[in-house]
């Protein structure tokens, strides 16, 4: 009797020259698989599912993106800045359509190059009836073709056109409304919108219209407490003015609670521990390792460089 035909597969003494046959066997059966495959009433394998990488702009992501612009014929008013990066949700409407469709699709360092031109601007269709009259005693230090923000009449944006005897002629067009701009964005940064990872409770309401956005600038007062300890607060003193997205800050919660809280309102912003200052806490700031921290708000004031949700 041959005992090597009673042993068991696990015993054999040849265990790797068996499993060489076996792996040469299956290239030489390679091709003949795909061919047997492609026969008819041959079941297909699944299909895979295409899963989005974490580093991919997909609808609902939170982005950011860096923008560069170009701008055709006279250039641009020297009184216009412009944010270098944007940080929204991909795919909810919270920027201008053409960035928001521009970025979908793009992995991290990805760029793309969008051309906007008179049907399709930027920064919004030119209306000629959008030109109002104010004082000129009230805005005496202005120039014709500066950009203003008129204070005493809403805080709303315009271009000085002409001098009118004691009045100014004001367009509340963006002063690029209607202009070819060309843009190339790049994606610097991707992250998973996670459901309640910020609570915001409304305490007095606002104009429920202006929330701030990446690149604008906030001023408001702040009191910043830890299991009801208060921390700090510049209620005593001068408000804060806070460049949203761009200020030196580890709490990242702070940034998303202010993004909901719309100009007057008062608001208590419930930040967890991850994404406040975690683990580490902060000595300046008198603030404990995993402490869960909350910002009462009262936003006084929102300044964008641009008139666009943007």
């Amino acid at each position: 009797t041959d005992h090597h035909d009673t042993m068991s597969p696990s015993r054999h003494p040849w265990p790797l020259a068996r499993r060489f046959r076996r792996f040469l066997i299956f290239l030489a059966l390679g091709p003949w698989r795909s061919f047997v495959g492609c026969l008819p009433g041959t079941p297909k394998p699944s299909p895979r599912v295409r899963r989005a990488s974490r580093s991919e702009a997909t609808p609902g992501t939170r982005v950011r993106v860096g923008i560069s612009y170009e701008f055709e014929d006279d250039g641009y008013p020297e009184d216009v800045d412009f944010n270098p990066a944007l940080e929204f949700v991909c795919g909810r409407g919270d920027v201008v359509p053409q960035i928001d469709q521009g970025v979908e699709g793009l992995k991290i360092g990805d760029q793309r190059f969008i051309q906007c031109d008179e049907k399709n601007p930027l920064f919004g269709f030119h209306d000629a009836s959008k030109q109002i009259l104010v004082p000129f005693a009230d805005y005496s230090d202005a120039k014709l073709g500066a950009v203003i923000s008129l204070v005493k009449h809403g805080g709303l944006t315009g271009v000085v056109l002409k001098q009118q005897k004691d009045q100014w002629l004001v367009d509340l067009n963006h002063p690029l409304a209607g202009q070819r701009v060309n843009v190339t964005i790049t994606l610097l940064a991707t992250e998973a919108v996670r459901a309640r990872e910020v609570h915001v409770k409304r305490l007095r309401n606002g104009d429920g219209v202006t929330y701030p956005i990446f690149g604008d600038w906030i001023t408001m007062h702040v009191e910043l407490s830890h299991n009801g300890k208060v921390l700090s607060s510049t209620r005593a003193g001068t408000p804060l003015r806070y460049h949203l997205g761009f200020e030196d800050s580890k709490d990242r919660g702070l940034e998303l609670g202010l993004q909901q809280v719309s100009l007057g309102e008062l608001a208590s912003i419930q930040v967890p521990a991850p994404l406040a200052y975690g683990a580490q806490g902060c000595d300046e700031k008198q603030i404990p390792p995993h402490a869960d921290l909350v910002y009462k708000v009262d936003i006084l004031d929102v300044e964008s460089e641009l008139e666009l949700a943007f």
